[in-house]
């Protein structure tokens, strides 16, 4: 690091181009760790994944399927995204997973560069920088952006919409219409009106959910909804319902209402009511949570916290806070709770947390805070450790010199930046504590994310793949799955493949001349008495154990060919 973190961050805060290519190149070496080699991860994303290339393979752009089944829990947006990277990457749909990434990882890069548009107006460029520095270093959209399903996306499309919202209401607050005038008075309300619409599509009312509470908390506070007025409310809202309402009705008529009863009624306001999938919580999960899934930023906000509410009649933190609390009571209430249902509220927490930092004289006082920091801190950096030397020595298979420079260079720059993190907490250096703290972070997912990847273990449907594949009888062989129903599997092997129980698949099996069965061990007697195994006709051709990462629950497969 050189002596003076406070001279990099001027040099790079000095031009608009400058400060969005440090971001994106923070963003890509926090989300490039394992974005390729990481197999594709039960359930959701697996069947968001394989529903994807089913669209490509069928031609059918309206329905959403997984096998033969209706998919009706999210509307089309990002079925459209991934289907439109399959087509460009694979061939009839057959893309491997990381091409079906691409749009999250799109939506986290730009989700980084609306954070500091966002921020600019507000926190000035130092702290705009730190808060897109501070997204695109969390934890949350990390795991988001190396994950093929919404939520990356999801929140690119708040941020567009709460970015217009923000200049609308500052512009009201200062009288000065001049911030909306010109080509932006009708860029701005377009780019809202664009941004709703394309949030519709990729999850539903969410969007509505975060940045209509954002609008009328700010409208109870001001006892006025006159900044509204600037987004051509009237005119932004025949434009949005004529970007939805054609798939919606598509998929009205094709379903005959299915999708609304499935996507409203069991997925949406299931979630509200009840914990769906086992993912229910009591109030106060997500403020728990929230210091590990938005660290380093959780350290941030930690040291700002006080202050962002002692502000909070300043129009810039105003606007911020009514857009964390209301949203964050809503989720504290809904039953069912998952660690990013609260992403889209993370942003403005960073934009309000590089306000307060970057303004006030120093990082923390002396004093009992600053010692308390430094446990926590020393807590946290043994956690980490322990969790990636974890990941890396299960990893292990003394097989890839690239792995192991890998792992040398991240435990190098992990050391440094922890390094500088300290020394900046001690100076009560800004620059140099966050910088420290961002860097050391993005080195911890160098470890981590490539060590997970290769631990076999977790991963039980790539391995069933190369399987069947080496031991295939013939070209097609009729495949059946026994005990083993996970997503990963179908988007591992083949669409057509059977799932069902041991009974089910034997007789398959059997009626097939030429088949392979993949049949989990609580299964295996089942399968064995009814499909009636001659020696002779029937290869064992490999076995397989591991970690159901849909489940958790620990797995062994045995994988049975029948020739012809």
């Amino acid at each position: 690091m050189n002596p003076s973190c406070a001279g990099w961050v001027g040099a790079i805060t000095r031009t608009p181009r400058r400060i969005c290519a440090a971001l994106v190149i923070i963003a890509l070496a926090s989300f490039a760790p394992g974005f390729f080699a990481l197999p594709a991860i039960d359930r959701d994303e697996a069947r968001f994944a394989q529903s994807a290339r089913q669209m490509v393979a069928s031609g059918d752009y309206v329905d959403i399927r997984l096998q033969d089944a209706p998919r009706y829990k999210k509307p089309i947006g990002i079925y459209w995204l991934q289907s439109a990277f399959v087509a460009a990457f694979g061939h009839n749909g057959d893309a491997p997973i990381w091409v079906h990434r691409l749009p999250s990882l799109i939506g986290a890069v730009g989700s980084v560069l609306l954070t500091y548009w966002i921020a600019a107006p507000v926190a000035g460029a130092a702290g705009a920088f730190l808060a897109g520095a501070l997204v695109a270093s969390s934890l949350i959209l990390g795991v988001e952006a190396r994950l093929a399903k919404t939520d990356a996306m999801l929140l690119a499309t708040v941020l567009l919409a709460q970015g217009v919202l923000l200049r609308a209401y500052l512009a009201w607050k200062s009288g000065r219409s001049a911030l909306l005038a010109g080509v932006r008075a009708w860029l701005y309300p377009a780019l809202f009106w664009v941004a709703i619409a394309a949030g519709v599509l990729i999850k539903g009312p969410l969007i509505v959910v975060f940045v209509g509470l954002t609008a009328a908390s700010l409208a109870v506070i001001e006892r006025s909804a006159a900044f509204l007025k600037a987004l051509r409310p009237v005119t932004g809202t025949i434009v949005c319902l004529a970007l939805v309402l054609p798939w919606f009705v598509a998929i009205a008529i094709s379903t005959d209402g299915a999708f609304f009863a499935a996507a409203l009624g069991d997925d949406g306001l299931g979630k509200i009511s009840a914990g769906q999938e086992g993912h229910g919580a009591p109030p106060f999960t997500h403020f728990i949570l929230f210091w590990l899934v938005f660290w380093p930023g959780s350290v941030l906000f930690a040291l700002s916290a006080r202050d962002i509410w002692r502000g909070r009649s300043d129009p810039r933190l105003r606007f911020l806070v009514a857009w964390i609390v209301p949203a964050w009571i809503a989720f504290e209430l809904v039953v069912t709770k998952l660690p990013h249902y609260l992403l889209p509220v993370f942003p403005a927490l960073a934009i309000a947390s590089a306000l307060v930092v970057t303004s006030r004289a120093q990082l923390i006082g002396e004093g009992w805070g600053k010692k308390a920091l430094t446990a926590v801190l020393a807590i946290a950096a043994s956690l980490g450790l322990a969790m990636v030397a974890g990941a890396a020595w299960f990893a292990h298979d003394g097989g890839s010199w690239q792995f192991l420079c890998i792992v040398l260079v991240a435990i190098a720059a992990l050391g440094l930046g922890w390094r500088t993190t300290l020394t900046g907490l001690a100076g009560n250096d800004r620059a140099r504590f966050a910088a420290g703290l961002i860097s050391s972070t993005i080195a911890a997912y160098w470890l981590f994310y490539p060590s997970l990847a290769r631990i076999e273990a977790l991963w039980p449907a790539p391995q069933i793949a190369d399987l069947v594949g080496a031991a295939a009888p013939c070209a097609n062989p009729h495949l059946v799955s026994a005990g083993y129903g996970e997503p990963s599997l179908v988007f591992a092997t083949r669409t057509d493949i059977l799932l069902g129980d041991g009974a089910e698949a034997a007789r398959e099996f059997a009626r097939h001349a030429c088949a392979v069965a993949i049949v989990e061990e609580r299964e295996l007697n089942s399968f064995v008495r009814h499909a009636d195994l001659v020696p002779g006709a029937v290869t064992t051709v490999g076995r397989v154990s591991g970690i159901n990462p849909g489940s958790a629950r620990r797995v062994s497969l045995t994988v049975f060919s029948r020739a012809p």
